[in-house]
């Protein structure tokens, strides 16, 4: 296997959001253009579900561990990954889907998703908002997402009784996330799981 020092960081964290499949794996590719595992990370705790979801931005790897209600964040420097924050919720399935964009991670849960920030003056993430369904929405935060500016989108809806639902919140002028709108399929059958992966760009 490679040497860890010998992999650029940049690699390292296109692999983690790309090729992360099961506990916290990362591949990079070495000199004869294969991917090859270079790390292996087990969860703090030994939870089992370490690793069900993970999001990357830059140097920052954050891993979903819902059976234990708690999301993990790493950071990689100089090629060495190193555990800076473990996030808790209090709400069943935390961290079973995430996002992170900018200063911001958004962690969803059972019926509910939580926005952490870093503000200028800390190098923690700490909890901001959370934001709820407007209307009954069983499956609300089996997928998240977000932008750097104003926007977050949030799946939900019930995949037996409907198609599928997508919530929007927009940012405020105080920093607060509005529901701005409902993206309900007009043209899709029940069970069509409408929401259940979402993405933003931007």
């Amino acid at each position: 296997l490679p040497s860890r020092d010998r992999v650029p960081s940049t690699t390292m964290h296109i692999l983690w959001s790309v090729f992360l499949a099961t506990l916290a794996t990362c591949l990079a590719l070495d000199e004869t253009g294969e991917f090859r595992l270079v790390e292996r990370i087990e969860s703090p705790s030994g939870g089992s579900g370490f690793g069900t979801v993970v999001a990357t931005q830059d140097d920052l790897v954050v891993v979903g561990s819902p059976s234990e209600q708690a999301v993990y964040v790493y950071m990689i420097e100089d090629g060495e990954t190193s555990l800076i924050q473990i996030l808790r919720g209090d709400t069943t399935a935390f961290g079973s889907s995430l996002a992170i964009c900018g200063s911001r991670i958004l962690i969803g849960a059972t019926q509910v998703a939580c926005l952490y920030e870093k503000q200028s003056n800390s190098e923690e993430y700490t909890l901001t908002q959370r934001l709820i369904p407007p209307t009954t929405s069983p499956l609300f935060a089996s997928s998240v997402t977000l932008n750097y500016a104003e926007w977050i989108a949030i799946g939900g809806g019930s995949y037996t009784t409907d198609t599928g639902t997508v919530h929007i919140y927009k940012n405020d002028a105080n920093g607060t996330f509005d529901h701005f709108q409902t993206l309900v399929p007009s043209a899709l059958l029940t069970g069509s799981q409408f929401g259940a992966s979402i993405a933003m760009k931007g």
